[in-house]
Parts: C-alpha cells; sequence; structure tokens
C-alpha cells in the first residue's frame, strides 16, 4: 500500500496533462490571431456608394403670383381669393375668411372688422400716405409717419423682400400687425386685418410673406 502523497504534491501524470492543455490552448490561440489578420478582405471598392439625397418640396409650387406694376411680386395660394380693388392696392383672402365674411353677411350686412387677410398699399412717397395726407402730419420718414400716430405702436425691424421694414400694431376696431418699407422713395404697406403681431401669423401667411419680392 503506497503512503499518501502530501497535499501540495502534483504527481507526474497530472503535470504531463497540464502541459499538454496549456500548449493546445496557446496553439489556439496563436492560430485565431494569425487567421484574423490574414482573412482577405472581401469589401468590393468597385461597388458604386449609395448616397442618400434629401429631396425639398417647395410647398408654393402651384401658387399663383402676381406681379405689380409698381415694383413688387407676390406669390399667394391658388385658394385664396386675390382682388385688386386698384392698381395701388390689392388683397388676398383665404378659404375660411371667405367662409366666415360670407356666413356674417347673411345676418348682418354691415358686418364691422371683417375683410381680406392681407392687403398690399403701394403709395409713391410717404407724404402719399393716406394718414399722413389726411392729418397733414408732414412725416418724410417712416419713424415719423409712427411717432405721428398715436394708435401705432412701433413693434420691430423685419426683413422683406432683402430691404430693412418696420413692424408696427395698429389699432382701432382691433388691434392688427402692419409692416412699413420703403423702396426707391416709394412706400409699401403690408395690412394684417385678422393678426396683431408677427408670432400669430399663420404658416401661410409667413409664407406670403417670406415669397415677397420688389422688382424694382
Amino acid at each position: 500500500m503506497n503512503p499518501e502523497l502530501p497535499a501540495h504534491h502534483v504527481s507526474p501524470s497530472m503535470k504531463v496533462i497540464m502541459l499538454v492543455f496549456a500548449v493546445v490552448l496557446i496553439a489556439t490561440l496563436g492560430w485565431l490571431v494569425w487567421d484574423n489578420n490574414t482573412t482577405p478582405d472581401t469589401t468590393d471598392s468597385s461597388a458604386p456608394k449609395v448616397t442618400k439625397t434629401t429631396t425639398t418640396t417647395d410647398e408654393t409650387a402651384d401658387w399663383k403670383t402676381y406681379t405689380s406694376s409698381y415694383g413688387y411680386s407676390v406669390k399667394y395660394p391658388a385658394t385664396w381669393t386675390f382682388n385688386a380693388t386698384n392698381t395701388a392696392t390689392v388683397t388676398l383672402t383665404s378659404p375660411e375668411t371667405t367662409k366666415s365674411i360670407n356666413d356674417c353677411i347673411k345676418t348682418n350686412p354691415v358686418c364691422e372688422g371683417a375683410g381680406a387677410d392681407i392687403a398690399v398699399y403701394y403709395y409713391s412717397s410717404i407724404s402719399e400716405e393716406a394718414s399722413n395726407k389726411a392729418n397733414k402730419w408732414n412725416a418724410k420718414t417712416i419713424e415719423e409717419l409712427i411717432t405721428a400716430d398715436s394708435l401705432t405702436k412701433k413693434l420691430g425691424t423685419v426683413s422683406l423682400g432683402g430691404v430693412n421694414a418696420t413692424a408696427v400694431q395698429e389699432a382701432g376696431l382691433g388691434s392688427y400687425y402692419v409692416i412699413y418699407a420703403e423702396k426707391n422713395g416709394h412706400l409699401y404697406r403690408i395690412f394684417f386685418n385678422n393678426r396683431e403681431t408677427e408670432s400669430s401669423l399663420s404658416a401661410t401667411e409667413k409664407l406670403i410673406l417670406s415669397n415677397f419680392k420688389f422688382t424694382n
């Protein structure tokens, strides 16, 4: 009967097994590393690259364009009503406002405050602006015109057709958002009958403004 081996003693056969296992492990890891580094790149470099393109939709593609003989053009939806009471004043009315006006007329022929959504006024000069002439303010600049009218409050500066314009709020039967712009000595006034500030403009009204252009 063989005496028991000490607890820390490893038999020769176990050493051989452990050695063989270590050699196999090292060989396997070495092969994996070699195979990973020598695997050919199968990517077809001649294949055309797919480029994503972004399509921009022109929201005004089916809109109509009015070009005035007074040096400006304006685009508006085909569903809106265009009216030129005279060549110096044009109005644009949305289908919703048209319906509202027609409904109002059925019960009240007067319908105070009802009118087109947008009106564009042209004056040969600031001196010829209606209120300026009627009240004899003798204003020569837009700033003087605004200051002279106690019912008008300046809101700030905006861009109209690439020109610095002045935005104001006018009081009357209600409060109205108005833009004044001067180009080549002529005065242009854009009046919003149903809006009080720029932030209250509808998406369509903002598009109409952004497509307003001076042509002279």
